[in-house]
């Protein structure tokens, strides 16, 4: 399924102004389609616009000639963000400049932009559909591809009923209207969107999918811009039909490329191998300002890279990575542009430089992406005067996974710590002998490095475990952290680490006093032995394998059993504990939305589930994981 709210950023708009509903209205900065008089403007539009028709190739020149056969000297070039379906009868287009959309429809109403309730519109779209599967590949703020066979599978309903249902509930809860495509692939439905809309649905059928492509123009396939429409409009081909009828794969890869020729050789049948991706990893991450860009000394420069290298820097720490890849992009005045551009402050015509670092950094710090870039700008040698656009980018990101310092080397030496075979006196020497966790699951590892042959019939089958196995795994644990534990290290931490520290491993005051008091007993070891701290039976397991498991454990068992609930917690402590926020977030929803539908106990599992998340938490980053469904009703007094 593909869901796109229909003009998102105007329908966002539209709850705050409902009176201009049914009215042409365009979101714009400008708030009207005429600038103040001034005689120069001519001129510079045609010089700038003369030095766009050199530059651009030919489906993008012939735009060009349109745009000043349609504008003056005193026209708004604003660009359009978003139009209505009323405003687009007229001819309207998204990225227009509002001159040329005024001229087209004087009674055209224009609103700001209101990025707080994008955000707003935008999370509650993805929660909605969330709460019935994560199975959800974003594309934007307003656009998704959902696989929706699970949900039509365990509902009974048919797509066209699903499909009413789903864009129903986002108009109800958003008061924005939205179209979804169905079919048989990413591209399928994406197409199948186009003829919903506005405000529909269409589901592209297997047997109808050669008739609908062969109307399809080439230009509305995925990938296709201007410049290769103009090839193919060169071979003579406009749509998915003349393609498949007149051409042939060998054709299109002789024009285009091996790659693209084949690509588009296939889309025009419909197909399209690529499967959606769920867990969608960030390759890059950047900032970028091409509007305004006007500095007067070179310390303004200087300030403006230091405040851009801080801003990536930010956006790099809320996903929790780093970077050993940089590259700064610069847009430079070309030669013979006008100073002034014919937009007011835009860039106008540039010529654009990439350098990337070569230097082995791993960039952690905001100080140190900032004396990279500058060094990088310094060497390129470039007026400070001529420069239009700025960007950062940075690359090869990498998981940050080290965990508070105090707290990870306090763990380093509790955990895993090489200890001496000795005789020891009477009093510790049960507390010394540590034994291997029960129930670790067993198997073969695939390439990928889950282990296969995994009998998910139910969670304790799974975990092959008893209450027994479990107590005596649950004392393993504590018995190894006990006697593992490097209790001058421990005394040296905060009250507060410490205290997390004992209620996240079960230990009380006695236990650690016990542990100082048998340290003290130790005699001089002889030999070595390293010891691991023993693992949950979740180790090595893709989420993906344990959430079947706990489908099935649902699905088989009349009521959790504290065995397993014990167990699923420490999974999610550890997530916690190992900053893997993303998977952490991602089980949450999924154990709410399977408990919810099921009774009390069921709730009181998921609760705990949370207290748990919020343990390691509070014993990693100081603070709890914001979950929007925290409890139940039915719960709340018990």
């Amino acid at each position: 399924m593909h869901i796109d709210m229909d003009c998102f950023f105007v329908s966002v708009g539209l709850r705050k102004h409902p009176d201009l509903r049914g009215q042409p209205v365009a979101i714009t900065h400008a708030r009207s389609g005429v600038i103040a008089a001034d005689p120069s403007k001519q001129a510079i539009r045609d010089q700038e616009f003369a030095l766009y028709e050199e530059r651009l190739p030919g489906g993008s020149s012939s735009r060009i000639s349109d745009i000043k056969q349609k504008s003056d000297g005193l026209a708004s070039m604003s660009e359009i963000a978003s139009c209505s379906y009323e405003a687009r009868q007229y001819g309207i287009k998204n990225g227009m400049f509002l001159g040329q959309a005024v001229k087209l429809c004087p009674n055209l109403k224009t609103l700001p932009y209101d990025f707080e309730g994008y955000k707003e519109v935008s999370t509650i779209l993805y929660k909605t559909v969330a709460s019935y599967t994560l199975d959800i590949e974003a594309v934007s703020c307003d656009e998704m591809y959902v696989d929706v066979k699970d949900i039509l599978r365990d509902t009974g309903l048919t797509v066209e009923q699903w499909g009413f249902h789903i864009r129903k509930e986002i108009m109800d809860i958003t008061g924005c209207p939205c179209s979804t495509g169905f079919g048989a692939n990413r591209l399928q439905a994406r197409l199948a969107t186009k003829k919903a809309k506005p405000a529909g649905q269409y589901y592209l059928k297997p047997e109808d999918v050669a008739l609908y492509m062969a109307e399809i123009p080439l230009g509305e396939l995925p990938g296709v811009g201007r410049a290769t429409v103009t090839k193919l409009t060169r071979l003579g081909f406009n749509t998915c039909g003349e393609l498949l009828e007149g051409g042939s794969v060998k054709v299109l890869q002789a024009e285009l490329g091996l790659k693209l020729g084949e690509r588009i050789w296939e889309q025009a049948q419909g197909i399209d191998s690529k499967s959606l991706d769920f867990n969608h990893e960030r390759k890059s991450v950047s900032t970028e300002v091409n509007y305004g860009i006007r500095f007067k000394t070179k310390e303004e420069c200087y300030t403006f890279l230091e405040s851009m290298s801080k801003e990536v820097f930010t956006r790099l720490s809320e996903i929790n990575m780093r970077a050993k890849g940089l590259t700064l992009k610069l847009l430079i005045r070309a030669e013979g542009a006008p100073v002034e551009t014919a937009k007011f402050l835009g860039h106008g015509v540039c010529d654009s430089i990439t350098k990337s670092s070569t230097s082995n950094i791993i960039y952690s710090k905001a100080e140190i992406i900032f004396k990279e870039v500058k060094g990088i700008y310094d060497k390129l040698n470039i007026p400070f005067a001529e420069l239009r656009g700025i960007g950062i980018q940075l690359t090869k990101l990498e998981k940050i996974s080290e965990m508070n310092k105090a707290l990870n080397d306090f763990l380093k030496r509790g955990t895993t710590k090489q200890v001496k075979k000795a005789s020891y006196d009477s009093k510790c020497d049960n507390n010394i002998v540590i034994n291997k966790a029960a129930g670790q699951t067993q198997g073969k590892k695939d390439p990928n490095g889950n282990i296969k042959n995994i009998n998910t019939k139910t969670l304790q089958s799974f975990w092959k475990t008893s209450s027994d196995d479990c107590s005596q795994w649950k004392h393993n644990q504590n018995e190894h952290l006990r006697n593992g534990i490097a209790i001058d290290v421990f005394n040296e931490l905060p009250p507060t680490i410490r205290s997390e520290i004992m209620k996240e491993y079960h230990i009380d005051v006695r236990s650690v006093t016990n542990i100082s008091a048998a340290s003290k007993t130790v005699k001089p070891p002889s030999t070595l032995e390293k010891i691991e701290r023993p693992n949950t039976p979740f180790v090595e397991q893709s989420w993906e394998n344990i959430k079947e498991s706990v489908k099935s454990w649902i699905k088989t068992e009349n009521q959790p059993s504290e065995v397993d609930v014990d167990i699923l917690a420490d999974y999610l402590r550890n997530l916690a504990l190992n900053r893997q926020i993303e998977i952490l977030f991602t089980c949450c929803k999924f154990f709410y939305r399977k408990f919810s539908i099921l009774n009390c106990k069921w709730h009181k599992v998921y609760i705990t589930l949370i207290d748990a998340v919020q343990q390691g938490m509070l014993t990693n980053y100081g603070k709890m994981l914001y979950i929007d469904q925290a409890t139940f009703s039915c719960c709340k007094n018990k």
